[in-house]
């Protein structure tokens, strides 16, 4: 948010040129009347970020943001009085005087991901995001808690490894405890879901691991890869006669399957 500077024996602070720092500076400016200093911390930062999607209930605001329903209740009530909040029906909006507030947010939570996938590998590039989840690139193995191999990197887990992958590719979640192969595809096919090379392979994974293909589907939706899916589920079913352009022909599929003894 700041950077400082010495001078002698003084120091200067100032705000960085950082993007939600500049949004921050702004929203002072334009709400100068406006105490943030009272509100706008920790907790009450992951409420507004949720609330700023659509309006919630409390208890879909405890399951967003993992906070405790005390927590919720008493920063709602904070929230409400600076009249950041508004309630109607039990469900929970925000006020929209603070449109700024929510740029504000969505940058600085993109900030956060950063640090952290930065801190993880330093050339760590972020590939997709929502809330604290996001897919990393890196040009390093690497281990860490809430960080899971995946994309391409993680096929040969489940034995299927057409090529070797440039990068090696992570994906940071703390609410999950593992990914099953269903996210491993959506992962790799967030690459690029025109490529040939990366379609066979996903192809191949889904005929020699048993695929949950309702989560796949209902997943696909988070990463707008729904037509994508669509299509491989299609393409199965009618033994390539639904085939897009970029799609092997059944005949190349089948070839690279008996390969791979499927």
């Amino acid at each position: 948010m700041i950077e400082s500077e010495k001078r002698g024996i003084s120091k200067r602070a100032f705000f960085s040129e950082t993007k939600h720092s500049t949004l921050f500076k702004t929203l002072l400016t334009e709400l100068a009347h406006v105490k943030f200093e009272d509100f706008l911390s920790g907790s009450s930062l992951e409420i507004l970020y949720f609330l700023f999607k659509s309006p919630l209930s409390r208890k879909e605001i405890v399951l967003h943001t993992g906070l405790s329903q005390k927590t919720v209740q008493t920063k709602l009530k904070t929230l409400r009085e600076f009249g950041v909040v508004f309630s109607e029906r039990g469900f929970y909006r925000l006020n929209e005087r603070f449109g700024l507030l929510k740029d504000f947010l969505l940058e600085f939570r993109r900030y956060l991901n950063l640090k952290v996938a930065q801190d993880f590998a330093k050339d760590a590039t972020i590939l997709w995001q929502e809330d604290e989840e996001f897919l990393i690139r890196t040009s390093e193995p690497k281990e860490s808690k809430n960080f899971f191999l995946s994309s391409i990197t993680a096929f040969h887990k489940y034995g299927v490894q057409l090529f070797l992958p440039e990068y090696y590719y992570y994906f940071h979640s703390q609410r999950k405890k593992k990914l099953g192969v269903e996210d491993v595809v959506l992962h790799a096919l967030l690459l690029d879901p025109t490529d040939t090379r990366v379609i066979m392979s996903v192809l191949l994974l889904l005929e020699k691991q048993k695929v949950n293909g309702d989560y796949l589907i209902k997943e696909s939706d988070k990463y707008q890869l729904s037509t994508t899916v669509r299509n491989l589920v299609n393409y199965i079913h009618t033994k390539g006669k639904a085939k897009p352009e970029h799609f092997p022909t059944w005949k190349e599929y089948e070839a690279k399957a008996k390969e791979y003894g499927l």
